[in-house]
């Protein structure tokens, strides 16, 4: 089981969301400040660390830490996990990536995707279903649960709680394969 400080829910959590006066506040400095500040206020346990890419200032992704309360995942109970934050943020719904799992781990079943390098990363949402109001922090949160359902899976073969139906190829609601 994966612990925080929300708990487990089944969307991004409201005080997380982008509100009218954090979409003003962006307005007057930025997204990612805003962002940051929420990270700051509801993930400071996760241990966010920024990253840029050489050629801009601006944040391109985050590694954060992730600590289970029972089980281990990749032979540890603290699991990285990398958000990698596409430059049309928050247009685009950014990619949370597993470093320490394996290639040969991808199940499709398992709620989880491979990029055009075949890396695996979480499936928390459809990109047809991300709207603007949601944040990072919101991510980092979602990823905790599913790292939760994750090791239910792995113990039981079944994942745990709702899902909707998608190709498990390209991972499409209506197969574009």
């Amino acid at each position: 089981m994966v612990h925080t400080e929300v708990g487990l829910m089944s969307a991004i959590p409201p005080e997380v969301m982008m509100t009218p006066d954090r979409h003003r506040l962006a307005r007057e400095t930025t997204r990612m400040k805003v962002e940051i500040d929420i990270i700051d206020e509801w993930c400071k346990a996760l241990r966010p660390r920024y990253f840029s890419s050489p050629e801009s200032s601006e944040i391109n992704g985050i590694e954060y830490f992730v600590q289970l309360t029972e089980g281990a995942l990749f032979g540890s109970q603290e699991v990285r996990l990398e958000m990698v934050i596409p430059s049309n943020y928050p247009s685009e719904i950014p990619r949370i990536y597993i470093p320490d799992m394996s290639p040969n781990e991808y199940d499709s079943n398992a709620h989880m995707y491979r990029d055009r390098d075949r890396d695996i990363h979480m499936c928390i949402f459809f990109p047809e279903d991300w709207i603007e109001d949601y944040t990072i922090a919101g991510m980092m949160i979602r990823s905790t649960i599913w790292l939760n359902k994750y090791i239910i899976y792995k113990q039981t073969g079944k994942w745990p709680g709702k899902g909707q139906a998608h190709c498990s190829r390209c991972g499409e609601r209506i197969c574009q394969c």
